[in-house]
């Protein structure tokens, strides 16, 4: 072959293939605008927590137990499960088993429980009760280094059903513009009201159905009243997703744990 039409081919190809990849990386671009935002890290807080999540439903391992232990440096919460891992986590506030602090239990997150948090990494704490609130913002130095700042507030998810979807607004901004997380939802146990919210966030982040999100609240009360709550049941059942919320397939994989009460989950 005359090596200036071997060069001329070998040029030719490299256009195409720079044309090709062009072409691609403008066609894969809304994928890549669809993922979570820049500090977003499901896969960092997954592992952070790894040895906590056993058995094959990770949604009921608990990162902290019934009295508070577990995961020393999240001591303050309790019963702490992951929902959305890196963004949305539940549970209760550790002050009747507290070790050195121990109070009535209708109280919200112990001092503690809110700096380790903070520490943590997770940029907001929302109670699920009006009693003794007092919100707060603290700025601390977090573990890896950096300083992080972690709003504490207050939404009455019994009793208002309205709050639900502020509860759903704040982990869309932590999913889409990665302010203000990761978040914890908590309630006095961990059981009843915290399980309502994260009920209806797997229902609108991960595709639960209505009768999945149920039996998830359920196990979640720890067989503590969980044939009672008929307003939580209904409004587990009646709630529908927000299409502006919506999250794609490729997140969900991120941020979601498998759901065990999926009949027909693939292998």
């Amino acid at each position: 072959m005359d090596i200036r039409f071997a060069i001329r081919l070998l040029g030719v190809a490299f256009l195409d293939l720079a044309l090709f990849i062009s072409i691609g990386s403008c066609f894969f671009l809304p994928t890549k605008m669809a993922q979570a935002a820049a500090g977003v890290d499901p896969e960092g807080y997954f592992e952070r927590y790894s040895s906590k999540l056993t058995g094959s439903n990770h949604l009921m391992s608990k990162i902290t137990n019934n009295t508070g232990d577990g995961f020393e440096d999240l001591y303050g919460t309790r019963n702490m499960r992951a929902v959305l891992h890196g963004i949305y986590y539940r549970g209760g506030g550790n002050n009747y088993y507290h070790r050195s602090n121990p109070r009535d239990n209708m109280n919200p997150l112990p001092a503690d429980g809110l700096s380790n948090l903070c520490e943590e990494g997770f940029g907001k704490g929302i109670y699920f009760y009006s009693t003794n609130f007092k919100p707060a913002n603290l700025t601390c130095t977090a573990r890896n280094g950096g300083s992080n700042t972690l709003g504490y507030t207050q939404l009455s998810v019994l009793e208002n059903s309205g709050t639900l979807q502020t509860v759903l607004s704040l982990v869309n901004d932590c999913i889409k513009t990665g302010k203000g997380c990761p978040v914890y939802g908590h309630c006095w146990n961990g059981w009843h009201a915290s399980g309502l919210a994260a009920a209806v966030v797997l229902r609108q982040f991960c595709d639960f159905s209505p009768e999945e999100a149920l039996q998830y609240w359920v196990d979640g009360t720890d067989s503590v009243g969980n044939s009672n709550y008929p307003y939580i049941k209904n409004a587990i059942l009646g709630f529908q997703p927000l299409t502006e919320y919506k999250v794609d397939a490729a997140l969900q994989a991120r941020i979601c744990p498998l759901n065990p009460y999926h009949t027909s989950q693939p292998e």
